[in-house]
């Protein structure tokens, strides 16, 4: 007889926890097949986009009456919220109390967008249940960058409130059996403040499934370049702008007849307007997405924000379409530059880096292929998967 694990998750349906909700629902599928699983999903709208696993998969859902954007927990090293304690909501705790009271659960798993004050709850209402959370955290918002503004102190931030953070990790340590951190950055972040509790934390990076990819490759890649990324932020409108007025002209002085696609259904009117008159096309819809990236010869992930794109650079070494991004868009990426990537500081080598692919297909299909090792040895779903099932 199958154990019973119990699934608590938050539909926010805010545009920086795409990232983030691709990942639960892939964890959620993986536990699936190990676990008879009750989803309890506090959030306002239900989502369609869920394992079909039958009778294995209870959904349960409490409509959102505030916010559950208490303090998550990041790095030690970067500003950002903090899972503990956070709020709760009144209505997710009784749901919780109604579902261990008619159910006996060996293991429950938080999602990284509940906050830490869920671990007590679940202590409490069922002692000895085994305990797992997702240390994930969207990186969004934050300007790293020198770009004219005014630079971010991150130092004087990290010096105030180090002891609280500190305090508020090992408190999450202590009460969970297994940690899962997106990178090892963010791994040694919580093991550094726990030593005894370091065996804990596990390194979960995020993943992709090739299933939904497979197909023949074209035999000829298109003169095209594809910019893929988030466009309902103002980061992301101003990466739309960036790309039409600082790399677009040089592209296509360089490589006349290039054919430039932006990825995205969420652009402000004037941005298509303006886009529309450059002759670019702009992809809604997922099946246009990966039918654009795999015909093109370049991928551009403009992380000028400090904004990571680990989705996006995945999808495309799936589809063997070369990337070109920053630095920091890579760095929790094991890639290197010139190998299975090209990286950039400034908007003069993202051009370049462009037209380079451009200009010679062979070493991006030699980038191409060595970035889908990549990925079928780190991130693919396969291996992940059982990785999880052996914590688990």
């Amino acid at each position: 007889m199958r154990k019973r694990l119990l699934f608590l998750s938050a539909l926010t349906h805010s545009q920086e926890d795409g990232e983030g909700w691709i990942r639960t629902r892939s964890i959620l599928e993986i536990l699936l097949e190990k676990y008879d699983v009750d989803l309890l999903l506090y959030g306002n709208h239900y989502t369609a986009d869920l394992p079909q696993a039958g009778s294995s998969l209870m959904v349960h859902q409490v409509k959102m009456m505030g916010s559950l954007r208490g303090k998550q927990q990041g790095s030690l090293y970067t500003p950002g919220r903090r899972f503990y304690p956070g709020n709760t909501s009144k209505e997710m705790k009784l749901a919780i109390a109604e579902l261990c009271h008619m159910n006996s659960y060996s293991h429950a798993f938080l999602s990284y967008n509940l906050p830490g004050s869920y671990l007590d709850i679940l202590n409490r209402v069922q002692p000895g249940i085994t305990l797992i959370m997702d240390a994930f955290q969207p990186r969004t918002g934050r300007t790293y960058s020198k770009t004219g503004r005014k630079r971010i102190l991150i130092k004087p931030y990290d010096h105030l409130n180090a002891a609280r953070l500190r305090k508020d990790m090992q408190r999450t340590m202590n009460k969970t059996a297994l940690l899962l951190a997106a990178s090892e950055w963010d791994a040694l972040s919580f093991k550094a403040v726990s030593f005894e509790d370091a065996g804990k934390v596990q390194v979960l990076p995020s993943f992709i499934n090739l299933d939904k990819y497979e197909k023949a490759e074209p035999v000829f890649k298109e003169d095209g370049v594809v910019l893929h990324w988030n466009m309902s932020t103002p980061q992301g409108k101003r990466a739309a702008l960036l790309f039409q007025q600082n790399i677009l002209p040089v592209v296509r002085e360089k490589v006349p007849g290039t054919k430039f696609y932006i990825i995205s259904n969420l652009l402000e009117a004037e941005v298509v307007e303006s886009l529309k008159e450059e002759n670019v096309f702009i992809a809604a819809s997922n099946e246009e997405a990966i039918h654009y990236i795999r015909q093109s010869k370049v991928l551009f992930a403009p992380l000028l924000e400090g904004i990571e794109a680990r989705p996006e650079i995945l999808e495309s070494w799936a589809l063997k379409t070369p990337v070109v991004t920053t630095f920091r868009g890579s760095e929790t990426l094991i890639c290197e530059h010139k190998q299975n990537i090209l990286t950039a500081k400034t908007i003069e080598e993202i051009a370049q880096s462009i037209v380079t692919l451009l200009k010679d297909q062979e070493l991006g299909s030699i980038m191409a292929d060595r970035a889908f090792q990549t990925l079928l040895k780190h991130y693919e779903f396969t291996d992940i998967k059982q990785k999880v099932l052996s914590l688990v």
